[in-house]
Order: C-alpha cells, then structure tokens, then sequence
C-alpha cells in the first residue's frame, strides 16, 4: 500500500464516522473524537535525521516517508499515533542507546501471565511487575 492510498483510505473513514457532512453523531468509532481523523505537523528532513543522531538508529524508511509526508502522530485507531519525540512517554527508558540496541525478540515466545486481570489494580501486583519486565526487559 502506498502513502497515498493510505491516505485516500482515512479520509474515508473520516467521512464515514466523522467528517461527512449533516452528520447527527459524528466520532462514534473508539478514540474517533480524540484524534477526529486530523495529523499532527509532518516532521522535516532535518528534524528526522536529528532525531537518528540523537538516539544513534535509523528509522525505517516507510516510517519516515510517513512522518516527513502524512503526519507526526495524530489519527490512528484507538486514541491515535503519539508523535515521534514522545516514543518514551509510557517507557521513561533514560539509557540514550536504548534505540540502537538489536531487538531482544527474534523468536517466538509466550511469558505466561501469572496475575489476575479481573482486579482492577493488577499493573500494582508484583506478579504483574515480573511479567512486564520480562517483556520489556528480557
């Protein structure tokens, strides 16, 4: 699929659920009335070559064709794509080679799930604590 059909195929649905017009209930997809189908301002050459300098990786290719030529984040499923400078907001990683580093996870894997999801605070569990780190941290 190229930019442009990528492109074609969200104003679609942004007609469809939200940007079409005499519509009486606009947004009704999830995360719809969040984004409502809009991109954040598309990235410079520069911005994007000083974000791989800074981290000392390469993004992909169709990624920063993404970034530089449909938007930095913004419309997305669910509540959208976060901007590029916020790709730590969830991690806080402080290691700045933290990028550069291969991907720890080539193979197939399952972490068994050892907490109970039914309790509203499960994240606060040590058992979910251990299973994230060995996601995240393996």
């Amino acid at each position: 699929m190229t930019l442009h059909d990528l492109k074609e195929k969200h104003d679609r649905l942004k007609k469809l659920d939200g940007g079409g017009l005499f519509k009486r209930a606009a947004y009704k997809t999830f995360g719809s009335d969040t984004h409502r189908y809009k991109f954040n301002t598309c990235l410079t050459k520069e911005a994007l070559e000083s974000f791989e300098k800074s981290f000392g990786s390469t993004l992909p290719t169709d990624y920063k064709n993404f970034l530089s030529q449909i938007g930095n984040g913004g419309s997305a499923p669910a509540y959208g794509l976060l901007p590029l400078p916020e790709w730590n907001i969830e991690f806080e990683i402080r290691d700045n080679n933290f990028l550069s580093t291969d991907f720890p996870h080539i193979d197939k894997w399952n972490v068994t799930q050892d907490f109970n999801t039914d309790d509203e605070d499960y994240s606060e569990t040590a058992e979910f604590q251990k299973w994230e780190g060995r996601i995240f941290f393996k």
